[in-house]
């Protein structure tokens, strides 16, 4: 086994229980007394980030790992499960609803999808080699502008709008990851 099959299978388990959560909470935030449609979107959105942040770890697969550069890699889907602990809690049937919940969760969940971008950009930069700002990072620094009008504003309108172009940049961010390790090829 090479260290990064080693380093992968940790980022496999993480990503794992991360899709776990939030897809056992599905059925609890689908019930249409409690649903909020926000809410669903941004679970949805995060399932799938899960899948593009694990596709794209392929991208770690020529990093000379040591035990600093193996924390560093798994730090974003760290964040990752700490959202999804946020977004479905372990008790989904004391919710009553997922509108309050979002409310409740909202400062926190954009706060950390702000860390979420920081450490991507680090890990771009420190175990890819790749400049700090490169094509995507239009993309990445637009996302947390919007992540903190997240933060700044608790206008359900804006909240919606918020989630509707996480899911386009979510998309078109999975244009540049057609192939696992495209995500690291030389600009």
């Amino acid at each position: 086994m090479t260290l990064f099959e080693y380093v992968a299978v940790a980022a496999s388990l993480v990503c794992s229980f991360s899709a776990a959560r939030l897809l056992g909470g599905v059925t609890a935030t689908l019930r249409p007394e409690r649903r909020y449609w926000v809410h669903a979107t941004w679970v949805f959105s995060v399932v799938f980030g899960i899948s593009l942040a694990w596709w794209l770890f392929w991208s770690y697969r020529e990093v000379e790992w040591d035990y600093l550069r193996f924390l560093l890699a798994l730090s974003p889907l760290a964040i990752l499960y700490v959202l999804t602990s946020l977004l479905i809690p372990t008790d989904v049937d004391a919710v009553c609803s997922w509108r309050d919940h979002y409310a409740g969760i909202r400062v926190r969940f954009f706060a950390l999808n702000l860390a979420y971008l920081a450490t991507n950009t680090l890990n771009t930069a420190v175990l890819l080699g790749q400049p700090v700002f490169y094509q995507q990072s239009i993309l990445t620094g637009a996302m947390g502008a919007v992540f903190v009008a997240g933060m700044i504003s608790d206008r359900p309108k804006l909240h919606a709008a918020i989630v509707l172009v996480q899911v386009g940049a979510i998309l078109l961010g999975a244009s540049f990851a057609l192939r696992p390790g495209s995500f690291g090829a030389a600009p």
